[in-house]
């Protein structure tokens, strides 16, 4: 019989063989650059659901038990989900920032593990002008100042240009793909438009669905 995960908060796993993933890969992460340390992480993928965001909040939690100071930001303003991962309402974010509704320290959710988040807030008809936005760029030049690791959780690369727009503020792109679901040719276009925008793509995080009835999920790292 398949193991059922088990989650400490929604999208927090407490499986040991993804835990053991997750710290391989923060080693993986620190290998793929010797003379920088990569400090901002963006995460995202080429098509939606594809476990962006388990990827993303998982990683934050793999880094904070081990005594980092993380800040995970939801950037995926149109479809936003960090929140639901953490179950905290999706308000006094990024929106309502840049709207002047609330004070920048207004802006930080701390939880319970750890892991301090930034949400989007309320909804916006303009998410590329937020994010081309210099309140986006200096919220991360300050962040880089009090955290040792920002992860950032964007939308689909091959949906909209959002992500595209983000990679130039991080220091590396962690590309997430759906083993045996997502086309090779979406994911080409989509690392494509990327290496275009001139990110560093660190790696690929391979999720594997090995039985569908229980949603058991394994991760990997694959350099490019």
């Amino acid at each position: 019989m398949a193991r059922k995960r088990k989650y400490d908060i929604k999208g927090i796993s407490k499986d040991g063989s993804i835990i053991d993933a997750f710290e391989k890969l923060q080693v993986n992460i620190g290998l793929s650059s010797v003379d920088k340390k990569l400090q901002v992480i963006q995460i995202t993928s080429s098509v939606q659901d594809e476990g962006k965001t388990t990827v993303a909040v998982n990683l934050a939690n793999s880094y904070a038990v081990k005594g980092a100071k993380v800040l995970l930001v939801d950037l995926d303003i149109r479809r936003p989900k960090v929140h639901r991962n953490f179950d905290k309402p999706n308000e006094n974010g990024l929106v309502d920032f840049a709207a002047g509704k609330i004070k920048k320290e207004d802006l930080i959710v701390h939880t319970k593990n750890n892991i301090d988040i930034i949400l989007t807030g309320s909804k916006t008809p303009y998410p590329v002008k937020l994010l081309e936005s210099d309140l986006i760029k200096s919220l991360l030049d300050e962040a880089r100042q009090k955290y040792d690791y920002i992860i950032l959780d964007t939308p689909p690369v091959a949906v909209v240009v959002d992500p595209l727009i983000v990679s130039k503020l991080t220091d590396g792109v962690l590309f997430i793909v759906e083993a045996d679901r997502t086309k090779r040719t979406s994911i080409k276009e989509a690392i494509h438009l990327l290496e275009k925008a001139q990110a560093n793509i660190i790696g690929l995080v391979i999720k594997s669905v090995r039985d569908t009835a229980d949603y058991k999920y394994k991760y990997k790292y694959k350099e490019d």
